[in-house]
């Protein structure tokens, strides 16, 4: 027995699927559960693991909610998919016959009865029947999920049997509702690294009453599709908090996944003239890119051909059919599997850029239905803010100073502890001082650290005993670079640069600005693999996202003699590894 949870929406060309396949392939590589996102908009599948791992693929026609556009095909042999209409996808037609009522799984329904030559069963085709029950007209379902106050005349159960081979598959049907929240169904966040989201909060006058947010949610979702003409699966991760004066709604702006949308030709290719063509293109990924974003002509498909200067040929067909080039060389051939008609997705820094002007000229509206008045409300946004995503315009990181001193408070979650320490640092004089205690060693008092990196000498001050040790200076601080081996195989270390000390490198986007401790703050991100704290669980691959002072701030110290620009207030380390 198997079980599946599907949401199909024909308007959103979206389909969405929760199973656990019996049979893992090159696209599912897990007999665990997954959900798929298929968008028929695009093109793209998207295989999503409970881990939160993501593949992303080209739709094919192998899933039940495809079909082929044989036009296209008796053409040039293009493979081109679209999403099959209600009836194909429940393999429902007008060649089904009313064969009269009876009880399925306690529910009288009406049986509608086909034969259906060439089945394919147990590795062979034969004649099969296949019986639709649907929930008599007298009866009405009160679904868990959806919005519908009553379900009425839906699937209930289809009976498929083949005698000659001994085959029978039943299939049953539950929570069936017609309406249902677009925005929970379809959420491929999971799919996006972080410099590919977009978050914000728009800005309602006026308050949400009590037991609307879905209503909200539902609202402000198909708006921000229509305003930043984007395809709505773009657009998640949306949730509501209101005020006495105000209603506040927060989401994610989804990238693109341009390369996903072409699928690899399998047979061998031949350079052939193209309509387009760009040279030095290191990855087949930037043609795909620049065939999405090609506006002299529609785009569907490219040629990637390395052996030829790493052209990129972008052709107007699906599968290339030009006069094949004089000294040709061999290629890859990429095609979109979707019959691509939609206007070009904006990236997103212009979709942003698209609901900017929505608000600012008063068109972003939404309506919300009042209980107590029974009828809707109009709201209109009024302002949008960036919380965190993909840089809105350039910024440089902030460069640290060679001689600096702080104080920082570690924050760690996952062991419910703060954890303070004094650092001064001075790469002039080649020392470093920092001050901390550790409450589960065998010296649980505070002590000083003081490294000398011009004699190579480690200081450790018990601050209540006054005892002190002295060593070399070893590797595994927090302030030392260990360089290569020397000739007798020690290690040579020496003192981090004052960028090091805080993982700052040209790694980092700016993604906006913050406000943090009541400071606004410009903050930046990175993606990195060099950080590792086993003790918190930070293995492998880390989000760092730093917070430094605005430009229009500063910062007055009693402990120093000057006025700080650009500080660094924040830092937030988020563990990304997959297991």
């Amino acid at each position: 027995m198997l079980a599946y949870e599907v949401w199909y929406n024909e308007d959103a060309k979206l389909v969405r699927e929760d199973k656990r396949p019996a049979n893992p392939d090159s696209t599912i590589n897990t007999k665990e559960a997954v959900t798929e996102l298929h968008d028929f908009k695009t093109g793209i599948r998207y295989v999503i693991d409970q881990l939160g791992g993501c593949q992303i693929h080209p739709l094919d026609l192998v899933a039940s909610d495809t079909q082929e556009n044989m036009d296209l095909y008796n053409y040039n042999k293009s493979i081109v998919v679209d999403i099959r209409d209600p009836m194909r996808f429940f393999s429902f037609n007008d060649d089904y016959k009313f064969v009269g009522q009876r009880t399925a799984r306690g529910i009288i329904c009406d049986v509608f009865s086909n034969i259906v030559p060439d089945f394919p069963a147990l590795g062979g085709k034969v004649n099969a029947t296949m019986e639709y029950y649907f929930m008599s007209s007298n009866w009405n379902d009160l679904p868990l999920d959806g919005m519908d106050t009553d379900a009425r005349a839906y699937p209930v159960q289809l009976v498929i049997t083949a005698p000659s081979v001994y085959y029978t598959r039943i299939y049953n049907f539950f929570d069936y509702a017609q309406v249902y929240p677009l925005n929970l169904a379809f959420d491929a966040s999971p799919c996006f690294e972080e410099n590919q989201r977009l978050r914000f909060k728009l800005t309602f006058p006026g308050n949400s009453a009590p037991g609307q947010t879905e209503q909200w949610k539902e609202a402000v979702y198909h708006a921000l599709a229509i305003h930043m003409k984007v395809n709505p699966i773009r657009v998640t991760g949306l949730s509501v908090e209101t005020s006495d004066f105000n209603t506040y709604v927060s989401a994610m702006l989804l990238g693109t996944s341009n390369a996903a949308m072409f699928e690899k030709i399998q047979w061998p290719s031949i350079e052939r003239t193209d309509s387009k063509v760009y040279k030095g293109i290191t990855m087949p990924d930037e043609c795909a890119n620049l065939c999405i974003n090609n506006t002299d002509f529609i785009c569907n498909g490219y040629q990637y051909c390395p052996s030829d200067g790493y052209a990129c040929r972008l052709l107007r067909d699906r599968v290339p059919s030009t006069p094949v080039l004089e000294n040709a060389t061999a290629c890859d051939a990429f095609t979109r599997t979707v019959d691509f008609k939609a206007t070009q997705e904006p990236i997103i820094k212009d979709a942003y850029a698209n609901l900017v002007d929505a608000i600012n000229t008063g068109l972003f509206q939404v309506e919300v239905m009042n209980p107590s008045t029974n009828s809707p409300d109009m709201f209109k946004a009024i302002d949008v803010d960036i919380i965190s995503g993909q840089p809105m315009k350039t910024k440089p990181l902030p460069s640290m100073p060679q001689q600096f001193s702080y104080r920082v408070e570690n924050v760690v979650p996952a062991i419910t502890r703060v954890v303070e320490t004094f650092v001064w640092y001075d790469s002039l004089l080649d020392i470093v001082r920092f001050d901390s205690r550790d409450p589960d060693q065998d010296n649980p008092y505070m002590t000083t650290y003081i490294h000398d990196f011009t004699t190579g000498v480690a200081y450790e001050i018990n601050d209540v005993t006054k005892k002190c040790k002295i060593s070399p200076l070893s590797q595994g601080a927090f302030d030392v670079v260990t360089g290569k081996p020397s000739t007798d195989g020690s290690q040579v270390v020496s003192m981090k640069s004052p960028q090091s000390m805080f993982y700052l490198d040209n790694s980092y986007r700016y993604v906006g600005q913050k406000t943090v401790r009541g400071i606004v703050c410009d903050v930046f991100e990175s993606k990195r693999g060099d950080f590792k704290a086993d003790a918190y669980n930070i293995t492998d691959t880390s989000i760092f996202k730093y917070y430094f002072q605005a430009d229009d701030w500063d910062y007055v110290s009693p402990d120093s003699t000057d006025i700080t620009k650009s500080k660094p207030v924040m830092l937030e380390i988020e563990d990304v590894t997959v297991s």
